[in-house]
C-alpha cells in the first residue's frame, strides 16, 4: 500500500512516501477488531493531532467522526441518527455518533485545520510543536494554506 497522490493537493506528493503495506494493515485490523468487539460495534482513534498555521498541537477532543471506525451498517446507522437528529431538533451538540472504545494508532491522524473548515479553527492551549514523528516538519504541509 502506498500513500496516495491522486488526490493529493498541489505540491503535497513532492514529499508523501509510501507506507509500508503490514503497518498499515497491522493498524487497520486492530481499530476494526476494536470496533467490532465492542458494544457500540463503533471505536475512535485517539491518536489525533492538529495542524493549523502555527504548528501542529495535540487534538484536545478525540472523537471526531474522521476518526470512527466499525462495521459499514453500524457506521451508517449512526450517521443517520445523528441526521434524523439534526432534522428533529435543528441541530446537534455532538456530530459524532456514541462509540464505547478508542484505540491509539501507531501513526496519527493529522487534522488539517487551515482556516476554511466547516466545524471552524482548533487552537492549542498548550502550545505548538513544529513536527510530528511520521508526519514531519509542519511547514511542509501549512505552506499549502
Amino acid at each position: 500500500m502506498s500513500a496516495g497522490t491522486a488526490k493529493a493537493p498541489w505540491g503535497v506528493s513532492d514529499f508523501l512516501t509510501s507506507v509500508p503495506s503490514t503497518a498499515a494493515w497491522r493498524a487497520s485490523t486492530l481499530w476494526i477488531a476494536s470496533a467490532v468487539a465492542s458494544t457500540s460495534g463503533l471505536c475512535y482513534n485517539n491518536s489525533i493531532w492538529c495542524l493549523n498555521p502555527r504548528g501542529f498541537f495535540r487534538a484536545a477532543s478525540c472523537h471526531f467522526l474522521s476518526n470512527c471506525c466499525g462495521p459499514r451498517d453500524v457506521v451508517t446507522a449512526g450517521i443517520r441518527g445523528k441526521l434524523d437528529e439534526i432534522r428533529a431538533r435543528g441541530g446537534v451538540t455532538w456530530a459524532e455518533p456514541p462509540g464505547d472504545t478508542e484505540v491509539s494508532l501507531v501513526h496519527p491522524t493529522i487534522d488539517v485545520r487551515h482556516g476554511s473548515n466547516f466545524t471552524g479553527g482548533r487552537e492549542s492551549s498548550e502550545g505548538y510543536f513544529s513536527e510530528v514523528e511520521y508526519w514531519g516538519a509542519a511547514s511542509l504541509y501549512t505552506r499549502l494554506f
